[in-house]
């Protein structure tokens, strides 16, 4: 057995309140009865618990509160075999909380409170600077506070350290952490929300129909290119991925599996990518890795809970052998 890979994720760690409803009530109205649960979750914390499920040496930088809430979600991480020595705890704020609305159909809605999550500074990456330098890869994305990303990147940067980032939820100010980064994972409508940040023409409505989706990842994923992005997997949910680089573009397809929660479905997907990758496989196989993972994820309700082990996604790619791509 090889070594396992030391994987850095700076991020957000929330606790997910989530109410099962047949669907999202219109103002005003009260539905009469919904299921509820609640999970750990925060981009980075399920992207950290991935990448350990895979098999990764992760470390986890981040703040929580010293709450209870914060309590279930160390013990969610710690559980999965995820380093903390670089997780704050804060007497300030409480831990970061989501909201999360599942209806029938597996779609969500979600209201964060970042709470802890938003004092992560640039000190707190100091802390962390051996180890990011000491690392085989760093993960991050954007639901902390921008600059201790940018300097968490610096880091990495400096040390030749390959960095994946996770542009969501919310967008950068430019795309200069893009360019910066080795791969960066947008789903679609934020690969399009990037590519007007370069200067290029959208319309700004949601695609609908699979072509569609594709021929604007593709535009998008061709603009970010020319805006000095080195390489883009921009996700289509069920339509699949487009990867793009200066030496190619290529479409790759899903797994079709029934939608129970997709809550944590990109964080798993961004997290199985970067693991796929770090550990030597080709773009296509960690591709297809992801997509694997990914589908299991949103098969299974909450957000860490249904993230996968790496026994589960090989044997999921094994009995699926065929539907890859259709």
């Amino acid at each position: 057995m090889g070594k396992r890979p030391r994987i850095v994720v700076a991020g957000s760690a929330n606790v997910d309140l989530i109410m099962k409803v047949e669907r999202v009530p219109a103002p005003g109205e009260t539905l009469p009865q919904g299921s509820f649960s609640v999970a750990a979750g925060g981009k980075g914390a399920n992207q950290a618990v991935t990448l350990a499920r895979l098999g990764g040496d992760v470390h986890f930088v981040g703040r929580l509160g010293n709450d209870h809430f914060g309590a279930f979600e160390e013990q969610s991480l710690k559980s999965a075999g995820v380093s903390l020595d670089m997780v704050v705890k804060d007497d300030t704020t409480h831990t970061g909380i989501t909201i999360i609305l599942i209806d029938s159909d597996g779609q969500n809605a979600m209201v964060p409170d970042l709470g802890a999550n938003m004092m992560l500074s640039e000190s707190d990456i100091d802390r962390a600077a051996g180890l990011i330098r000491g690392s085989d890869l760093l993960l991050l994305q954007f639901e902390v506070p921008e600059a201790a990303n940018r300097r968490a990147l610096d880091i990495a940067r400096d040390a030749s350290v390959p960095v994946v980032l996770n542009p969501a939820p919310y967008l950068p100010e430019d795309l200069q952490m893009l360019k910066a980064s080795w791969i960066s994972t947008p789903n679609l409508v934020e690969a399009e929300e990037l590519a007007r940040l370069a200067g290029a023409a959208g319309t700004g409505s949601e695609p609908t129909d699979s072509v569609s989706k594709k021929k604007r990842a593709h535009d998008a994923g061709k603009t970010l290119l020319e805006a000095g992005v080195e390489n883009v997997v921009i996700t289509m949910g069920d339509s699949g991925s487009l990867y793009a680089s200066e030496r190619k573009t290529k479409l790759f397809g899903s797994y079709h599996v029934t939608a129970v929660d997709a809550t944590a479905a990109g964080d798993c997907f961004t997290a199985a990518l970067a693991y796929g990758l770090v550990t030597g496989n080709s773009i296509e196989d960690a591709v297809r890795f992801a997509s694997a993972a990914a589908a299991i994820t949103v098969s299974r309700r909450g957000a860490q809970p249904s993230l996968p082990t790496k026994t589960e996604v090989i044997e999921f790619i094994d009995k699926r052998i065929g539907e890859w791509g259709k």
